[in-house]
């Protein structure tokens, strides 16, 4: 079978560019029937002999496919066929598929497609899909309701880091401090060689700041606390080190003067502890 469906949709790509009896229509059409065809018996392979001789066959699928596959070819050839087709549940799998690997996704049809496929078969990844969405539009209370359908519905542990990062700054922008930390730290929990969530607990602090606190030093004390997680972040993944260091030295301007110290009967160096809801553990610095 495989030594078929290649030559096959060679031949339609081929007829299609020398002719009008294939249209673009056709060739997705042509792409979603075959590649289905191919996920099925893949998944139905006896052998692994089987599964790589499938593999192969997708993957030169795919890369005829590929002069289709631009960003507004895919919108164009799928527009159309989404709004007749919208229960089709392998058509909207390969929209949100082929739309996403094209990081394709600020677009109605991308939009329908992930909807449509939620509504008909809710999985971790569609709702994640969904929660993206909201956060694109501003919709924060929704995008953590549906990071937490994701979070319930993952059968495993490979995307669940993702999921709670994206859930701790769905609640960052819904002001929810506190519970942003907690799926901060669980998506480092799940991802260790990861920094990204310590980033994001800074970011989370400095959202605080001002609401933390009534006098000079416990604001600034706020910073003191960013600027740990940024440091924690650049030592877990140096990949962020030119990322946490501009932080660092961003707002590290705002921490206590040495006066205001003074006045707190504190010295540079010591203990503290900030308060509010951060209530964490740092060390003093000043910016003077």
């Amino acid at each position: 079978m495989p030594s078929l469906i290649v030559p096959y949709f060679r031949s339609l790509v081929q007829t299609e560019k020398n002719t009008d009896n294939v249209s673009k229509q056709d060739i997705l059409d042509a792409y979603v029937t075959i590649t289905d065809i191919i996920d099925y018996n893949i998944e139905l392979a006896k052998s692994d002999v089987h599964v790589r001789e499938y593999k192969k066959a997708l993957k030169k699928v795919e890369d005829q496919f590929e002069p289709y596959a631009s960003c507004e070819e895919l919108i164009n050839v799928f527009s159309d066929r989404i709004n007749v087709d919208t229960d089709n549940v392998s058509l909207l799998k390969k929209v949100v598929y082929l739309l996403s690997k094209k990081d394709c996704k600020d677009n109605d049809v991308f939009y329908i497609a992930v909807s449509k496929l939620h509504d008909i078969e809710p999985t971790s990844s569609s709702a994640y899909n969904m929660g993206n969405m909201c956060i694109e539009k501003k919709k924060y209370s929704e995008a953590v309701d549906y990071y937490n359908q994701a979070i319930k519905m993952a059968q495993d542990e490979t995307n669940l880091a993702a999921y709670y990062y994206q859930l701790s700054y769905a609640l960052r922008m819904n002001r929810s401090y506190s519970s942003a930390r907690s799926a901060a730290l669980k998506s480092a929990e799940l991802n260790p060689e990861s920094g990204k969530p310590y980033m994001m607990i800074g970011d989370i602090y400095l959202a605080s700041a001002n609401s933390c606190g009534g006098s000079k030093l416990e604001i600034g004390s706020v910073y003191w606390a960013a600027v740990d997680m940024f440091m924690k972040a650049k030592s877990t993944d140096n990949l962020l080190t030119e990322q946490a260091n501009k932080r660092i030295s961003k707002y590290s301007k705002y921490f206590p003067s040495k006066e205001d110290c003074f006045f707190e009967n504190i010295q540079e160096g010591d203990s503290y502890r900030v308060k509010c809801w951060i209530d964490r553990s740092t060390r003093v610095r000043t910016r003077d």
